[in-house]
């Protein structure tokens, strides 16, 4: 997933190699709306904070039907009867790091003007 401010035309190799394109700015009519059309690729535009809530390896699904970008969970459990213990302790620390951090983008995303009971 290509996730940057906006696009210019050198940026077209990159384009064509992303599952899908996520800008901050832009319109209908913007490079990225147009490119990402010619190649079939799906394109969300004008996020406004896209570059600042997603970061390097994050998963993300992104529906360019609906226009939503979801961060997934990635975390992984692996059990045997010596880790399970570790596991659950790193869960419920990882759950607390998540639930602070899923509020400080809220606060982020409530400063730029959007409705946080929606979806990204």
């Amino acid at each position: 997933i290509l996730v940057t401010s906006m696009t210019r035309p050198d940026f077209v190799p990159h384009m064509k190699k992303a599952a899908a394109i996520v800008t901050d700015e832009g319109g209908v009519t913007c490079h990225a709306a147009v490119i990402s059309r010619e190649l079939k690729v799906p394109c969300i535009i004008g996020t406004k904070i896209a570059t600042r809530v997603l970061k390097d390896g994050d998963m993300v699904k992104v529906d360019a039907n609906k226009g939503t970008i979801k961060k997934l969970d990635t975390n992984v459990k692996i059990e045997t009867s010596q880790t399970t213990a570790s596991i659950e302790s790193n869960k419920n620390q990882e759950n607390k790091e998540n639930k602070e951090q899923q509020s400080n983008y809220k606060v982020l995303l409530q400063r730029e003007g959007v409705d946080t009971n929606k979806e990204l």
